[in-house]
């Protein structure tokens, strides 16, 4: 089997919290392990990581938990290597068919109370869950928690995901007016049998990739959220789980429209799900906000000919856009005309010319949704109209 690295583990815990320094227990929850906890674990061809990432789950020191391995139709040598757990761990293999299908397949077979879904680059801390539990309470429709940043060989790079604080308590507010609210991906989050119940089995066709999306919004349209800054495990940056805007110095096509159409499809969902529950969730509110956008002004300006997003021009996605972006509320006063001269010369000169200015607001924050998505090595899904 391969060890959690000494070194992550020094690193977790240079950053855990002495337990005097813990907040006391919230009314209603003690130290016992009442709650079952579910590990499930989404892996596509993962074999260079997959048993480390098992290895994290089965060194919880909170022992009542399951750990479920849901491997999505891998060619590499990950089943010989689940396979090698034995009845330590629960597996599934099923045919290829994407993230989505993945995390169905293992929630099929879970009974936790609370589930994680873990994605098989990373990796949870010895003390992740038995800390999860102590911060529980029952109005919460989701947990998320930190997770410290560890590149392919797994030494931390220093960094962590997201800047505390993370995001907390009731944002349906935020979510309804911007369509979007800051979280932690897949494997920083922690979710209530009670809600999955509502909103599992999820959709799979066009959420290959990126499936932490629909079930982190739905949970917060749903209520309340809670957070721990501190990680309590390790995200793995390693070049495959980052749905790149950029790809050998270009705008990388694929990505940049996988990642508008899922916002259509996040839309969508909001829309629905919060017809079923009762809260007023505009379909378009997500769509038409200032970074979709943005994305989709870009999209269009060097992938037109394509004709994935209806027939408006150019021209009419730039001005739509730029009305926005001046508009916009929550952008720094400066940032504003320096965005604006950068989108104008984007605009205005030739695809050619056009490609490097781009490609430097991804990586200067000119470009304003460029978001990680968490998932598996792209090129190896079957092939889907709404992918």
């Amino acid at each position: 089997m391969t060890p959690i690295p000494v070194k992550v583990l020094n690193f977790a815990r240079e950053y855990l919290p002495g337990r005097s320094r813990r907040p006391a227990l919230p009314p209603g929850c003690d130290d016992s392990m009442s709650l079952k906890v579910s590990i499930i674990i989404n892996n596509f061809n993962y074999g260079q990581y997959i048993a480390t990432c098992i290895e994290s789950a089965l060194s919880q020191t909170y022992k009542n938990i399951e750990i479920i391995v849901s491997d999505d139709g891998s060619t590499d040598n990950s089943r010989a290597i689940i396979e090698s757990f034995g009845s330590s761990i629960l597996a599934t293999f099923k045919p290829n068919g994407g993230q989505g299908s993945a995390l169905n397949a293992g929630y099929q077979r879970s009974i936790g109370d609370l589930v994680i879904f873990l994605d098989a680059d990373d990796l949870l801390w010895p003390s992740c869950v038995a800390e999860i539990v102590r911060h529980w309470r029952p109005d919460l429709m989701k947990l998320h928690f930190n997770l410290a940043v560890i590149d392919a060989s797994g030494d931390p790079v220093g960094s962590l995901y997201l800047n505390p604080p993370l995001p907390r308590g009731d944002l349906r507010q935020r979510l309804l007016t911007y369509g979007s609210v800051p979280s932690m991906g897949m494997s920083g989050n922690v979710f209530p049998r009670t809600f999955l119940e509502q909103v599992m089995p999820m959709p799979e066709v066009g959420w290959e990739r990126g499936a932490d999306t629909y079930l982190f919004n739905l949970a917060t349209l749903t209520g309340q959220i809670g957070a721990i800054d501190e990680p309590l495990g390790a995200y793995r940056a390693h070049g495959n789980n980052v749905s790149a805007k950029v790809k050998e110095g270009k705008v990388n096509k694929a990505a940049l429209r996988k990642f508008l159409q899922r916002e259509i499809l996040t839309d969508q969902s909001l829309a629905a799900y919060g017809q079923k529950i009762g809260v007023n969730y505009r379909l378009g509110t997500l769509t038409g906000s200032l970074p979709h956008i943005q994305q989709l002004f870009l999209h269009e300006k060097f992938f037109r000919e394509d004709r994935c997003f209806g027939e408006k021009s150019v021209i009419k996605h730039f001005m739509l856009y730029l009305k926005l972006l001046l508009q916009s509320e929550s952008l720094l006063l400066y940032k504003k005309p320096i965005i604006a001269g950068w989108s104008l010369g984007v605009m205005l000169l030739p695809k050619s010319l056009a490609q490097p200015l781009v490609v430097m607001g991804y990586r200067f924050g000119a470009v304003l949704a460029a978001t990680k998505v968490l998932s598996r090595p792209a090129g190896n899904y079957p092939a889907r109209s709404s992918s």
